[in-house]
């Protein structure tokens, strides 16, 4: 799952372009308050980036939305992507 998680969001970063890419940016708290109050969004992955980044996976309670975002040592964080319909998918050795 984490691997999924930073394999993501490389390619949401490596892809958006400055056209298409609307970084909002803030500190960590009130982002993580919008995500809880607005979205109903609750922490379900996290990982350290090479660069010391925190880099976390939102999701709500019924996988209706769900959001990624990076949060530096300084504590300032952005919303990297966010989207709709989120599916986990199960490891090969958590298949039955």
């Amino acid at each position: 799952m984490l691997t999924i998680l930073i394999v993501v969001a490389a390619i949401v970063v490596l892809f958006s372009t400055p056209s298409d890419a609307q970084m909002v940016c803030g500190d960590r708290l009130e982002i993580v308050a919008r995500l809880e109050a607005g979205y109903h969004e609750r922490q379900r992955a996290l990982g350290i980036a090479g660069n010391g980044a925190v880099i976390e996976l939102w999701v709500s309670s019924k996988a209706e939305t769900w959001s990624i975002i990076m949060t530096h040592p300084n504590g300032m964080a952005c919303l990297l992507a966010a989207g709709e319909s989120w599916e986990s998918l199960l490891l090969p050795e958590q298949r039955a």
